[in-house]
């Protein structure tokens, strides 16, 4: 099976364009999510609802992913791991949280889902 980072790349858009419904909609209706700005794990897609609805209320919010993407494939899917930078401003202030990410993606149904996001902030050196 040759791997397609499709998933994700639905995922930045809409993150990018904070479309709700589609960044809901990419997961699976059981999936487990563990956001960088999250303290608690999430499961289900009302959950993971609740973090996109607070955190999209951050000014300027978006993704860039860095170009450098692992994909170890499964038997009906992939995990996708690197690293992406959050920006958003603060105070007029310009954030920018660098994380680790890895998204295990599931073929259900014919369509690629995601089933488990994790993401932290990349330690400093």
């Amino acid at each position: 099976m040759k791997y397609s980072t499709n998933a994700i790349r639905r995922w930045e858009a809409n993150f990018n364009t904070k479309n709700l419904k589609g960044i809901i909609d990419s997961y699976s209706p059981k999936a487990v999510f563990l956001g960088t700005f999250a303290k608690n794990i999430k499961q289900g897609r009302e959950l993971i609802s609740t973090y996109f609805v607070n955190l999209f209320k951050k000014d300027g919010l978006k993704v860039v992913f860095e170009p450098k993407i692992y994909v170890n494939e499964l038997e009906d899917g992939y995990i996708i791991s690197g690293i992406y930078v959050f920006e958003y401003k603060e105070n007029g202030e310009l954030k920018k949280v660098k994380s680790r990410y890895s998204f295990t993606c599931e073929y259900i149904g014919g369509i690629l889902y995601i089933v488990n996001h994790h993401s932290s902030v990349v330690p400093m050196q």
